[in-house]
């Protein structure tokens, strides 16, 4: 395939790349789905994740710990499946940005959980995902 350049040049596309902020340059064959993924630009700003609180217990059956979950739904409600959420947020270079809201909703909604383990929860850390 070959595009035109700036300068009015026929080029081929393989050798061609961009790269956005800081981040490395990438083919442009890559433009189509980071473009793709824009949504998650959208979920992140407009904190479109909620958590459930999973008990954790200890060999008597007793609650000892919550583990948060995060869950994200479209604005319609469907569910968005984690490796939809985490596939778009990694081409868009926004697992920080992923992580930090799913924290800062876990700590939120950690006040309504049994005020007896409120301080004792697990937060499951999605940063370690960016190198996958």
């Amino acid at each position: 395939m070959s595009i035109w350049s700036e300068k009015g040049v026929l080029v081929e596309a393989e050798s061609v790349s961009f790269r956005s902020f800081d981040e490395a340059w990438r083919p442009i064959e890559e433009v189509a789905e980071i473009l793709d993924s824009l949504w998650i630009d959208e979920l992140i700003a407009n904190g479109l994740v909620t958590c459930h609180a999973q008990p954790i217990l200890n060999g008597d059956e007793e609650v000892i710990a919550y583990e948060m979950l995060a869950r994200f739904y479209r604005e319609d409600g469907s569910v968005i499946f984690p490796g939809e959420i985490f596939s778009a947020a990694r081409k868009r270079s926004r697992l920080y940005a992923l992580d930090r809201l799913c924290r800062m909703t876990a700590v939120r909604f950690a006040s309504f959980i049994d005020k007896k383990h409120s301080s004792i929860l697990y937060l499951q850390a999605f940063t370690h995902l960016s190198s996958a």
